[in-house]
């Protein structure tokens, strides 16, 4: 058997034979037990000539065992997972399973208790028992004690759904050794009609053969003129029980039940009207005899007519592609190859783009910078004064003699520049040509990609060979100044008309 199971709850009232209570099962509550019902006592049972007559009566309400015996217990032997006890009592008592005593206290109101409504007021668990082995639970009290009755959790077989198949007394399968006869006078059993004997003798046997059944349920009579019965499973488990009752007739109570049994194979289940331990019971009633009934027999199974449908109306799974693991697995990583491709040529498009602009930003700044030094402060130039009060004349330029003093351009002892463009001379107002007047590192030049501007450096300060006149010193600078500028502007022009692919600019002519 599997280790999962399916459980299948059993309830059994406080009239059921398998329960077994000590001292005695019916008589005086102060000695023992007594059978009785919430809305019929015993004695109002007693006094009702109608129901004596018959020898029994139909309780009225819920049933349940009373005692006020100190010492008195209720016993009960199952093979299940769980048991659940419910009573009434005020008095200490105890609750022990297998000998161990169990301190679980169940919390009403609980499904277990509900047939019994506000009567019963406790509720004990022994619960994650063994499913295969024959457990044995036991209540006893020490004063005044109501039992209602109990539940127990068997062991159905395989998780799914169950059914009960029910095996009444006219079926063909039962084989009836002894006397037994059928019965028709209760309608409160399963069909109104029953098998019962008489003859309280151990050949008096009914016995059925059955497969396919993980669990099963017995019912049967309780009454007057009921007593000991033998019931044996598969030839060697035998239990004894007691059908009595005093006063009331219970029809279709559980009398034997089983569980944990192996489907796959064939049980057989007898029933004998004798205990080897009562020997001679006594019998009660008008008919000085010891019976015992039979009214159906409860195979609990797999329910696979249920258990189909619930299959067949199920979402079936969907189809396989038949795409094979390696072809995935390749599919992914070529996926995420052309991901990374991706990313790369974006991290690249992004860097492209992120030097330009960086060099874009970097050549304004310099342009403004450029733009900032086109007009430098007024150079420092170097002039050499000649000793003389007559200035020399331009050889290009020169006239007669005069006594008029002249001025001639005075030029900078330094290396003639290096640049491809030859000096250029600027005639001014008064037709006086002048030479640049600045050496070849006072000025540099710096190109850019995107275009041109000069970075004026002013000149070191040089010496001065001779101090000249101050008028003449005063002039030369102004005219220095002047001249720079010019010619420092008209630079940065001709720079940028190159770079803009207009050819050489024109030389400067004397008019």
């Amino acid at each position: 058997m599997s280790l999962a199971a399916q459980p299948y709850n059993l309830t059994l009232p406080s009239y059921s034979p398998v329960l077994t209570y000590l001292p005695y099962r019916d008589g005086d509550a102060a000695l023992g037990w007594n059978s009785s019902y919430s809305g019929y006592t015993v004695g109002q049972a007693i006094n009702d000539d109608a129901q004596v007559l018959l020898g029994y009566v139909h309780g009225i309400g819920t049933a349940y065992r009373t005692t006020s015996y100190a010492g008195a217990s209720v016993n009960l032997n199952f093979t299940g997972t769980a048991v659940y006890l419910c009573f009434s009592t005020v008095a200490p008592f105890t609750f022990s399973v297998d000998g161990r005593q169990i301190q679980a206290t169940g919390q009403l109101p609980d499904d277990a208790c509900a047939g019994y409504g506000a009567y019963a007021t406790q509720l004990f668990v022994a619960s994650n028992l063994s499913q295969s082995d024959v457990h044995s639970a036991t209540l006893q009290g020490s004063g005044a004690l109501n039992f209602y009755g109990a539940t127990v959790t068997m062991n159905a077989g395989q998780p799914g759904p169950k059914k009960a198949e029910i095996i009444d007394s006219d079926d063909g399968g039962w084989n009836w050794a002894g006397a037994w006869m059928p019965e028709t006078d209760d309608a409160y059993m399963w069909n109104g009609r029953y098998r019962a004997t008489a003859a309280y003798d151990p050949s008096t046997v009914a016995s059925y053969t059955f497969q396919g059944a993980s669990a099963i349920v017995l019912r049967g009579l309780s009454m007057f003129n009921y007593g000991p019965y033998t019931v044996t499973l598969d030839g060697n488990q035998s239990s004894a029980f007691n059908g009595s009752d005093l006063w009331w007739r219970h029809s279709g109570t559980v009398t034997y039940f089983a569980s944990g049994l192996d489907p796959s194979q064939s049980h057989t289940i007898e029933i004998a009207n004798y205990d080897a331990n009562h020997p001679n019971p006594t019998p009660i009633g008008f008919d000085n005899a010891v019976g015992v009934a039979i009214d159906t027999l409860s195979l609990i199974m797999d329910d696979t007519a249920t258990r189909d449908a619930l299959l067949s109306t199920s979402p079936a799974p969907a189809p396989s592609s038949g795409v094979s693991v390696g072809t995935i697995v390749a599919a992914v990583l070529g996926g995420l190859l052309l991901l990374m491709l991706a990313l790369n040529v974006l991290l690249f498009i992004l860097w492209r783009r992120l030097k330009k602009e960086m060099h874009g930003t970097r050549f304004a700044a310099t342009n403004t910078e450029l733009e900032k030094d086109v007009l430098p402060p007024a150079p420092m130039p170097w002039a050499h004064t000649q000793p003389s009060s007559v200035a020399l004349l331009s050889t290009e330029t020169a006239s007669q003699i005069s006594s008029t003093p002249t001025r001639t351009p005075v030029m900078s002892p330094s290396t003639p520049r290096s640049e491809k463009r030859p000096l250029h001379v600027v005639t001014n107002e008064d037709s006086i040509e002048m030479a640049h007047m600045l050496p070849s590192d006072a000025i540099q030049h710096r190109q850019e990609a995107a275009g041109s501007g000069s970075v004026y450096r002013p000149p070191q300060q040089q010496q001065m060979s001779s101090a000249g006149a101050p008028a003449l010193g005063e002039l030369v600078t102004g005219l220095s100044a002047l001249l720079n500028t010019h010619l420092h502007q008209e630079y940065v022009q001709r720079e940028r008309e190159l770079d803009a692919g207009m050819g050489v600019p024109p030389e400067y002519r004397d008019e």
